[in-house]
C-alpha cells in the first residue's frame, strides 16, 4: 500500500513538472518580433449581412453529367496552313507550303 503512495506522489511530481517546463517553453519560445507585431492587422468585427443575403438567394444549380450538353462538345478545328521560307545553298529564299 506504501508503495502505490509513493508511485502516485512520484507520478504526479513528474507530470507536473513536464507540464510546467512545456508551458515555460511555449512562453520563452513564442515571441514575436517586432517588425512582425506591426504588420499584424486586427480583423474588425463588422459583418457584411447584404453579402451573405446574396448568397442565401443563390440558385441551386442541378448538373446532369450522364447527358452531354452541345456546348461541352469538342469542335473539329481546321489545319492552318503554314508557309516557311528556307534559304537554298544559293542563298535564294524559297517559299514551302505545308499541311499539318
Amino acid at each position: 500500500m506504501r508503495s502505490l503512495l509513493y508511485l502516485a506522489i512520484l507520478t504526479t511530481v513528474v507530470v507536473f513538472a513536464m507540464v510546467s517546463f512545456n508551458i515555460f517553453h511555449n512562453y520563452i519560445t513564442s515571441k514575436i518580433s517586432e517588425d512582425v507585431s506591426i504588420e499584424i492587422a486586427p480583423i474588425t468585427p463588422v459583418f457584411n449581412k447584404d453579402a451573405l443575403e446574396n448568397v442565401r438567394q443563390r440558385k441551386e444549380i442541378v448538373v446532369d453529367l450522364k447527358t452531354a450538353s452541345p456546348e461541352a462538345l469538342p469542335k473539329a478545328t481546321p489545319f492552318k496552313r503554314i508557309e516557311e521560307k528556307l534559304a537554298t545553298s544559293s542563298g535564294v529564299l524559297e517559299l514551302q507550303n505545308e499541311e499539318l
